[in-house]
């Protein structure tokens, strides 16, 4: 992928890699290869750190299943936490895991964790949508939602919130009253991650909402529904509307992505480098390493020291060299660095 000046630029302006302590131990990573930029910065923190080995066991598994069990000191997931390993982390430690931001996700690149976009028909005059609107499509009244085990009351809202034809987002003629038809996945990290960001933590959604699995994925058994079959079905609905990755438009007829606006804001993106990059697309994912934040000792210290060179200037750079994942824009990265204060 070829990024673009500015985020090439931001890169530069991020604060130098200064170690903290010098690390002579052995870390362990467990989980995911997070697109190859585990071994990259491993290579890159060996250079500050010479005598630092790593352990890794990049088994596709849920990398906070290491961090819970005491085998691995980072965690690297692909994806947002889930409840379960929430709840489970912290029967164990008493205490919640700390997930650290370390990149932002693929724009469009399959197993990348790429970000999601709402697709319609191409003949649908729709121009774009807010964060609240995606919410009225395809969320339902709700009395809260989770913020890791804690269940939040702020962010219900009623069933006047729902959007459940095209005239109420201003639509005329024969799109006043047609019913709205939602698409997407069913149950994965792509749902966890709508329902954080735009759900707030709750999981209800619209009783119409279609479930498709990710074609070529373990979840495939005979007679499944996939994503091509949603792709294809959104193709040639005028009245659908679907949760989808970019390249799962690839070659798909009559369909076109919406410009999205983040949170708070009228100012609309479409999904794009720039966009992506900058994180002002609002649905654009994170990518982790995991950590118990109340380990202690010279194996969580250095587990601390290796993250702060992934988020340094040096650690970014790196991610320019992979071209899947973008680098993280300053203020993202500083408020992920604090947290390892």
């Amino acid at each position: 992928m070829e990024y673009s000046e500015e985020i090439v630029r931001s890169v530069e302006d991020l604060p130098p890699y200064v170690p903290k302590t010098r690390f002579s131990g052995v870390l362990r990573h467990y989980g995911v290869s997070l697109a190859d930029m585990v071994p990259r910065w491993e290579e890159g923190f060996r250079r500050f750190h010479p005598d630092a080995q790593f352990e890794d066991d990049l088994c596709k598994a849920s990398g906070v299943v290491g961090v819970m069990a005491g085998s691995a000191d980072l965690g690297a997931n692909g994806r947002e936490l889930v409840l379960t390993e929430f709840l489970s982390f912290g029967e164990k430690l008493r205490r919640m895991p700390a997930e650290i931001a370390v990149a932002t996700g693929a724009l469009d690149v399959a197993g990348g964790s790429y970000g999601l976009a709402a697709f319609v028909h191409a003949s649908n005059p729709v121009e774009g949508l807010t964060m609240d609107q995606l919410d009225g499509i395809f969320g339902a009244e709700r009395t809260g939602g989770f913020k890791e085990i804690r269940w939040n009351p702020e962010v219900a809202r009623s069933a006047e919130q729902n959007i459940r034809v095209w005239g109420q987002l201003g639509l005329g003629g024969e799109w006043a009253d047609a019913p709205i038809q939602t698409y997407g996945f069913a149950q994965t990290g792509m749902t966890t991650f709508f329902e954080r960001v735009v759900f707030g933590g709750g999981r209800k959604w619209n009783p119409n909402y279609r479930e498709y699995v990710e074609a070529g994925s373990k979840q495939v058994s005979p007679g499944s529904l996939t994503t091509k079959d949603m792709m294809a079905e959104l193709s040639q609905n005028r009245f659908g509307i679907a949760l989808a990755g970019l390249y799962h438009a690839e070659g798909v007829e009559h369909v076109t992505p919406l410009p999205l606006a983040p949170r708070g804001s009228d100012t609309f993106y479409a999904a794009d480098v720039d966009s992506f990059g900058t994180r002002k697309y609002p649905l654009a994912r994170n990518v982790y390493l995991v950590i118990d934040p109340g380990a202690e000792g010279p194996q969580a210290e250095g587990a601390r020291e290796y993250l702060r060179y992934v988020l340094s200037r040096e650690g970014q750079r790196a991610i320019l060299n992979q071209g899947v994942y973008f680098p993280l824009p300053k203020e993202i990265l500083l408020r992920e660095r604090a947290k390892l204060s």
